[in-house]
């Protein structure tokens, strides 16, 4: 028994020992910690450090993007010459036009078509009336006492037609009696009465002629072109046309 206890100490005192300097060695259990370990990784290094706190740094405002990014490059100007100002929406720059105006709106104008041209007719038989005892009895009541068949008018005619063109029309719409014939182998029309007064009524050379701006032309209505501003007087004559003024190339 003795020989054991003898044996068996020697053992627990070296055990003891051995216990004893474990616990100086910091090899017990450690204990739970409240925070969390801070990263080993050292705070020094960019690349790592970027990496760290990118998330943590608040996203770029799209707004001050904006802001600091002009859309539109600000215009070059001269030292010393103040910013100009932007001008408004729709208003005409210097020198150029809007996209508008005041007037139309925006809308196209139409253009007006030219007038028509115009010319001036009279229808007059006063040579008559000296000549009334040459007439037949039942004619003299055809002679207006002033001598004026179709006062004068202002007509409008289509550009190429003629002073016969005109004539003819204007009798028929104001149903004024006309009386013509055509001459194909002369082409022209000669006019042989007007309001039932025709040739010879008042003496063997009596007729119908015309005038155009005073002059009488030697050929037939027909062929007359006319132009605007013409002024054409029918004038029934009792001598070949001397006694209007005109002379014998003036016969209708």
């Amino acid at each position: 028994m003795n020989r054991l206890i003898s044996t068996a100490l020697p053992l627990l005192l070296a055990l003891c020992l051995l216990a004893g300097c474990g616990a100086d060695r910091g090899d017990a259990l450690p204990s739970q910690a409240v925070n969390p370990p801070v990263s080993s990784a050292p705070a020094e290094n960019p690349a790592s450090s970027e990496g760290a706190f990118a998330e943590m740094k608040p996203p770029a405002s799209s707004d001050a993007q904006e802001a600091s990014t002009p859309s539109d490059p600000a215009p070059s100007r001269s030292p010393g010459e103040p910013p100009s100002k932007a001008a408004p929406s729709g208003a005409a720059s210097p020198g150029g036009s809007s996209s508008g105006s005041a007037s139309s709106g925006g809308a196209d104008v139409p253009q007006e078509e030219p007038a028509a041209p115009t010319c001036t007719l009279t229808v007059h038989c006063g040579t008559l009336l000296d000549h009334l005892e040459d007439m037949e009895e039942a004619k003299r009541d055809l002679v207006p006492s002033d001598g004026v068949l179709w006062a004068e008018q202002t007509v409008s005619f289509t550009e190429g037609e003629s002073v016969f063109d005109v004539l003819l029309r204007e009798m028929q719409s104001s149903k004024t009696h006309l009386e013509y014939v055509n001459t194909p182998f002369y082409h022209s029309a000669y006019i042989e009465g007007i309001g039932n007064l025709y040739e010879f009524d008042g003496g063997p050379l009596s007729g119908w002629v015309y005038s155009v701006n005073g002059e009488f032309p030697n050929y037939g209505s027909s062929r007359y072109t006319l132009q605007d501003g013409d002024s054409v007087v029918w004038q029934y004559t009792c001598d070949l046309g001397a006694d209007v003024g005109g002379d014998n190339g003036a016969w209708s």
